[in-house]
């Protein structure tokens, strides 16, 4: 079984965007059938709750604005005998534009089951003494000029639960925020040089894509997958 630490960044990135419902749907499935397992320390299901109706909220906003521009543009540029025409197909449109924004409260739901569903992790007091550490020492992601602590928290977790299982396990890290945790000179999909340890390519892998991870892993299960890029 693969066991992925996923960023709060990448389910709020997935949770947005209605285009990503396949890939939310491939990993409940895989997860159903045992093949992954997704870890879930306690500062990422605090942070997804604590930003999950702003999402919601940003998602129809941004919809509705761009289709607001969309009818604008329209009403001053179209010709006369082709505007009413428009106009009546762009409501129709700001129906399904409604239903979309919609869909967002349903991939809400379905994060928040796979957070459910994961496996718990407390952030422990040598969790938060380390962080401590790398504060001190402005080890990645306090490498710059910024409170870091909720990063360092989840490559604390993720560093605890790689060293505590078994050598025959496997796990991965996936993560949006490549500024706190990639390589700053190098390619983005490569960890900073403070975190390389962590990864050794085979038993602990750096991801800056979810769906670019399960489709490495489960390329025969996934040809679905092939229009999502979160």
């Amino acid at each position: 079984m693969l066991r992925i630490l996923v960023d709060t960044c990448v389910w709020l990135d997935l949770a947005k965007d209605y285009r990503q419902q396949t890939l939310i749907q491939a990993a409940l499935e895989l997860v159903k059938s045992h093949q992954i397992a997704f870890i879930v320390p306690d500062v990422v299901k605090d942070e997804f709750a604590r930003n999950k109706a702003r999402v919601a909220e940003d998602a129809q906003r941004s919809l509705q604005a761009h289709f607001k521009l969309v009818r604008e543009a329209v009403g001053r540029f179209a010709e006369d005998d082709y505007k009413a025409e428009t106009l009546k197909s762009l409501n129709e449109v700001d129906q399904r534009i409604s239903m979309k924004g919609e869909a967002v409260n349903d991939s809400i739901e379905w994060i928040e089951e796979l957070l459910a569903t994961g496996i718990k992790k407390s952030t422990t007091k040598a969790i938060k003494q380390r962080v401590t550490e790398r504060a001190l020492t402005g080890t990645a992601p306090y490498h710059r000029s910024k409170n870091s602590a909720g990063d360092a928290v989840l490559i604390e977790t993720y560093s605890e639960i790689v060293d505590a299982k078994s050598k025959r396990s496997r796990f991965a890290f996936v993560t949006h925020n490549t500024r706190d945790f990639s390589h700053p000179a190098d390619d983005q999909r490569t960890p900073h040089p403070d975190l390389q340890p962590l990864f050794d390519g085979t038993r602990s892998v750096y991801w800056i894509s979810l769906v670019d991870l399960l489709k490495a892993e489960f390329a025969g299960d996934l040809d679905n997958l092939a229009a999502c890029r979160t």
